[in-house]
């Protein structure tokens, strides 16, 4: 079974890690399946779609397997609901 990514951030290494998964044609231990991000403005190389903004949305998921954070302005570990 393929792990079931929840992605916080979709910066310089967020799309990196997206683009690395999704290039690997069906061969990637992991999928990402939801992609939370602060700035609902923002431009993006991907749909708005493919975009949530409440991190209540992964974190409360029991699909996702796997949680990746890759946000600017971490706070310690459990604490990733309180910078959105």
């Amino acid at each position: 079974m393929k792990a079931k990514i929840g992605l916080f951030g979709f910066g310089t290494v967020g799309q990196g890690f997206y683009d690395i998964l999704s290039g690997m044609n069906g061969t990637a231990p992991g999928q990402i399946v939801r992609i939370c991000v602060r700035d609902r403005f923002k431009t993006r190389p991907l749909p708005p779609e493919n975009f949530i903004f409440e991190p209540s949305e992964i974190l409360d998921d029991p699909e996702i397997t796997h949680i990746v954070e890759v946000i600017d302005r971490p706070l310690p570990s459990g604490k990733t609901a309180a910078l959105f």
